[in-house]
């Protein structure tokens, strides 16, 4: 679990249940301690002014219906599955690589620069984590039968 402050007014709380079985639905308890990462993050680290979501990854496909309830009635609880995520850290590391075999030669402003560059290229700005990191509300997953 961690937290991620991006562009100075969005904050994302992450629960992660990277071991849970994809066929076992998220639980009433997973739910209520992810959410519990919302009120955390809003009440100690004085975070007002900004959007705080609290990001569940897992490989799971549904959840468990009393849970549906706590997701569906605070719409801060959003869903990324495992696999969603490793694009992601895939275009990050090559991106880096790319500022690395480059900057070699450069001063760090223009390091600075490259940095940027690089990331925008590949969609890798403050916007598009934000909406990666919120496409899905946990509410929006199939309730298990």
């Amino acid at each position: 679990d961690g937290i991620w402050f991006i562009a100075n007014d969005f904050v994302a709380a992450f629960e992660c249940k990277s071991e849970a079985a994809p066929s076992k639905p998220i639980s009433h308890e997973d739910t209520r301690q992810a959410d519990a990462h919302s009120a955390w993050v809003n009440g100690e680290l004085k975070v007002a002014e900004a959007i705080v979501r609290t990001v569940m990854i897992t490989s799971q496909e549904s959840i468990a219906s009393n849970a549906h309830n706590v997701a569906a009635n605070n719409g801060r609880l959003v869903y990324v599955t495992c696999a969603s995520l490793l694009p992601l850290a895939d275009k990050v590391i090559q991106c880096v690589r790319n500022v690395r075999n480059t900057i070699k030669s450069q001063d760090s402003d223009a390091g600075l620069d490259l940095i940027k560059i690089e990331f925008e290229k590949n969609q890798l700005l403050c916007k598009n984590i934000i909406a990666l990191l919120t496409a899905k509300l946990l509410s929006d997953i199939p309730v298990s039968k």
